[in-house]
């Protein structure tokens, strides 16, 4: 290869990278979003905001959504460029095969992005245990409040013992 030959592979493999670094920003961006919503989530949980939690989880939704999109694109300019058919080989490692000089950011974009992951999975489960815990408190809540009311109604016959009769019957109807 002559050295202008080399250049302008060196030039293409440059542009190459920067495209797929689109990718990765619009990734993290999407990521650092969804991580936004998860901690707004969490908030709006504890403080009880139904309406809140709502909308929130309608973003969460459009956002994975978003995510789903730009991964799918993502993994198929990778295989544009790669030799590779099925896309479950396809990682960002695989660019390290074709632009050795651009390991250390690869890496880099590799390691963002599973920090970033990570992080939203973390977040993810702490919703989800705050929602379990509401859950429970709310049962708990609702148990003890039907068990009071029944214990407050409830009805006993004329030798003391707990009657079958049920609110609403005649209170001069025999037991």
């Amino acid at each position: 290869m002559t050295k202008i030959e080399h250049k302008i592979a060196k030039e293409q493999d440059s542009e190459s990278i920067h495209h797929f670094s689109k990718y990765i920003v619009a990734l993290e961006n999407v990521l650092d979003d969804i991580e936004h919503v998860l901690i707004n989530q969490k908030e709006a949980v504890i403080a009880s905001d139904v309406q809140l939690v709502e909308e929130l989880t309608e973003k969460h939704y459009q956002l994975s959504a978003n995510l789903s999109k730009v991964e799918t694109e993502f993994i198929e300019e990778l295989r544009k460029n790669s030799s590779q058919t099925d896309s479950d080989d396809t990682t960002i490692s695989t660019l390290k095969y074709y632009y050795p000089e651009a390991e250390e950011i690869i890496d880099n974009w590799a390691n963002s992005l599973k920090y970033k992951t990570e992080n939203i999975k973390q977040k993810h489960q702490q919703v989800i245990h705050i929602l379990e815990f509401a859950m429970l408190r709310n049962s708990n809540l609702m148990r003890t409040i039907y068990a009071m009311h029944s214990e407050k109604n409830t009805q006993y016959s004329i030798n003391g013992s707990k009657s079958n009769m049920m609110n609403g019957i005649a209170v001069n109807q025999r037991a």
